[in-house]
C-alpha cells in the first residue's frame, strides 16, 4: 500500500504539480516557493478527498479490515503532510539564507 501511495504522489507531482509550479513561478505571484506550496496543497486536497470518500463508503460500522485501511490511509497522509511541511521550511530557510548573502 505504501509503494502505491508513493508512486501516486510522485506521478502527480511530476505531471501536474511541477508544470503548475513552472507557470506560476514566472508570473510573479509569490514565485516558485508559493507555486510549490500550492501544488502540494492540491495534492493533499486530493488525498483528503480519497480518504473522505473511503470513510463515507464504509459507513457507521466498518469491518476491522476497513478500519485498519482507513487508519493506514490517514497515517500515510500525515507522513506526506509532514514531508511537505519540512520541504517548505527547508526551502524557505535556504531562500532566507541566500537573501542574507546577497
Amino acid at each position: 500500500m505504501s509503494a502505491s501511495f508513493d508512486f501516486s504522489v510522485q506521478y502527480q507531482v511530476t505531471d501536474t504539480g511541477v508544470g503548475e509550479a513552472k507557470g506560476k513561478g514566472k508570473s510573479g505571484d509569490g514565485g516558485w516557493l508559493m507555486a510549490f506550496a500550492e501544488a502540494m496543497g492540491k495534492l493533499m486536497q486530493k488525498q483528503v478527498e480519497k480518504i473522505q470518500d473511503f470513510a463515507d463508503s464504509i459507513g457507521d460500522k466498518p469491518s476491522p479490515s476497513d478500519s485498519t485501511k482507513l487508519t493506514a490511509m490517514t497515517q500515510m497522509f500525515q507522513m506526506f503532510m509532514n514531508a511537505v511541511s519540512t520541504a517548505l521550511k527547508a526551502m524557505g530557510e535556504a531562500n532566507a539564507g541566500m537573501a542574507r548573502k546577497q
